[in-house]
């Protein structure tokens, strides 16, 4: 599941910051990415819908790094989430 997981997650992050999926490395942060403020907003309803899962949006910050996030996302799936 982990791997569906990461693989999803690359794939919505390159979709919506429109960055080839190998530049996604653990690593990279949201803010280089491109993700401001309001586009982490937006991220967080686009995350919760595709893992069917609920973030408050303070847990997106611009700092984290794709790792982060990909944990984070893995453990609310683990709680009560699935992949849509």
């Amino acid at each position: 599941m982990s791997d569906i997981i990461r693989e999803e997650l690359i794939n919505l992050l390159a979709n919506y910051c429109g960055v080839d999926k190998n530049k996604i490395t653990s690593s990279i942060t949201l803010k280089s990415l491109g993700i401001d403020s309001l586009a982490g907003i937006e991220l967080v309803i686009l995350i919760e819908d595709i893992f069917n899962i609920k973030l408050n949006n303070y847990y997106l910050k611009l700092d984290m790094t794709f790792e982060d996030l990909y944990l984070l996302i893995s453990e609310e799936v683990k709680k009560n989430g699935s992949i849509t």
